[in-house]
């Protein structure tokens, strides 16, 4: 951090921003402390992914948050966290628009039984796809399954739902009068569930 941040303060621009992609586990010999950060203003956005032994999110979740902390108390003007595997370009940009963020995040926890019919997530993504329309663009959708402790998660990739103008097939009637006529809005997005 200490030569990132040295790294962008060399050059004399306005905005400095520094991504950290890591599990945030310090691995410093026995009785030795990290270096004292000093950050002068940097936006950080921390990309972070539970460690190769960590089983417990919990744990995970403390960690980033003491590291937010700390990299705030050093003087950075903004911190954002986002887990690596549920990142999109969407997210990325709205973690460094310094104005409010725009847009929606849904995030779905799923803890059913083996003996739950698929036909409910089906109904559930169909309910999403639906509310996507009218809330603010882009809708970013995750679905993650938790498991019992000690088991890691499932999560889909991170479905991102945006206002895109399609071609109408001839003969189409949509329900968009306001559109130009050969052109009418649809939301993209690919959400399946396998039996």
């Amino acid at each position: 951090m200490t030569l990132a941040s040295e790294q962008v303060r060399s050059s004399p621009v306005e905005s400095r921003y520094i991504v950290v992609i890591s599990d945030f586990v310090e691995d410093l010999p026995p009785g030795k402390s990290g270096i004292p950060l000093q950050l002068a203003g940097e936006h950080i956005l921390l990309l972070h992914r539970a460690g190769t032994q960590e089983t417990v999110v919990v744990d995970h979740l403390s960690r980033i948050e003491k590291w937010a902390d700390k990299l705030r108390t050093a003087g950075a003007a903004s911190v954002v966290c986002l887990p690596l595997h549920s990142v999109t370009t969407s997210r990325i940009v709205r973690a460094f628009e310094p104005r409010p963020r725009t847009g929606t995040n849904v995030v779905v926890l799923q803890n059913l039984p083996d003996t739950t019919k698929p036909a409910i997530l089906d109904t559930i993504a169909n309910a999403i796809t639906a509310a996507a329309r009218d809330w603010p663009s882009p809708v970013i959708v995750t679905w993650v399954e938790v498991r019992p402790r000690g088991e890691a998660m499932i999560q889909m990739p991170p479905a991102e739902f945006s206002p895109t103008l399609i071609k109408k097939e001839e003969g189409e009637n949509p329900d968009f009068p306001a559109q130009p006529p050969e052109y009418f809005p649809a939301f993209v997005c690919a959400i399946s569930f396998d039996d």
